[in-house]
């Protein structure tokens, strides 16, 4: 009855330890205690990934079913179905002591848009990717560009702070550089890009852990967000605020994120993997800023400008696009 196959939920691995969840299911390895009357769950941990080989570390987890008493006791790794940690977040090294922390989202489906961007459509995203936890910061920025072109800005400069003002040119520059600067961290054929902008708003409504905010992570913008109501036209350290299902922060206010694609209007019918326009003259923004009201902070608001305008911040993904 229970004959599971092992099944990896996973599209890349950095040179960093990663964690896999196992789930023992009745008939395969039994507690010690209650003899598989219910699985149980384990983290394993590799240095890298390699399937044909024992992990290199494990960490039993106390059987639900009777109370603790049993265990996860060693076994082959075949006889495990693995599990990635939704929302795993990982951190890579950029050099200079500054690292980079980026969250898996898994691949899946989800209505975009809304009724004031209609038409809402079906988005099918069928490759995992990593997006970034934080906005790019100054401090990031200075390490990958060698310069900081907020430094004399009284109202936005900070090392934890957002970059801003950075045109999309600026932002696809250093996307560039850090993939040259990842190389042997991420794996051959993937890079370092700014996200498309149907996974950024995949990401920014929580991804498959989504519970339908209104905004990224709550329904209540106070939570989750630097807006006009709170920001004192200033712009905060990243992370400050509460983060969306996923773990990712300030998808909503702090700083207008850019997204690759160029502006149009939506498609009617579903779609799949889609990048937008093939051409254009103005850039989607996505998120809202420390200025807007709480309707240029949603999840679903889009706003657009030409890609050498310099006031708007970004995020990064990591993919095989």
């Amino acid at each position: 009855m229970f004959n599971y196959r092992p099944t990896l939920v996973i599209v890349m691995a950095f040179s960093v330890q990663v964690a896999f969840t196992i789930r023992v299911f009745p008939g395969q390895e039994p507690c010690t205690s209650c003899k598989g009357k219910g699985y149980k769950e384990a983290k394993l941990w590799f240095n890298g990934y390699d399937p044909n080989r024992p992990p290199d570390k494990i960490e039993r987890n106390r059987c639900p079913v009777c109370n603790g008493t049993g265990y996860i006791e060693t076994a082959p790794v075949q006889n495990y179905t693995y599990v990635t940690d939704r929302g795993d977040s990982r951190s890579v090294d950029i050099g200079g002591g500054k690292t980079l922390h980026l969250v898996h989202v898994q691949a899946g489906s989800f209505m975009m848009g809304s009724a004031e961007d209609s038409p809402v459509h079906k988005v099918t995203i069928t490759g995992d990717y990593w997006i970034g936890k934080y906005e790019v910061t100054q401090e990031q920025w200075q390490e990958i560009m060698g310069n900081n072109p907020n430094e004399n800005i009284s109202n936005v400069s900070g090392p934890n702070k957002p970059v801003q003002p950075a045109s999309w040119f600026d932002a696809g520059r250093f996307c560039d550089r850090l993939t040259k600067r990842l190389k042997g961290q991420i794996p051959e054929g993937y890079a370092v890009r700014l996200p498309t902008e149907a996974q950024w708003e995949y990401a920014a409504r929580g991804g498959n852990r989504s519970r339908g905010y209104r905004f990224s992570g709550s329904n209540i913008i106070d939570e989750v967000a630097w807006f006009g109501g709170n920001s004192n036209d200033m712009m905060h350290e990243v992370g400050q605020k509460k983060p969306n299902e996923l773990g990712i922060y300030d998808m909503a206010g702090n700083s207008t994120e850019w997204c690759f694609d160029w502006a149009g209007k939506y498609p009617s019918g579903e779609v799949t993997d889609i990048l937008g326009p093939s051409s254009g003259d103005r850039k989607i923004q996505r998120g809202g800023c420390i200025f807007v009201s709480p309707g240029g902070a949603l999840s679903t608001f889009r706003t657009d400008a030409y890609p050498d305008d310099k006031y708007c911040g970004f995020r990064v993904v990591v993919d095989k696009r």
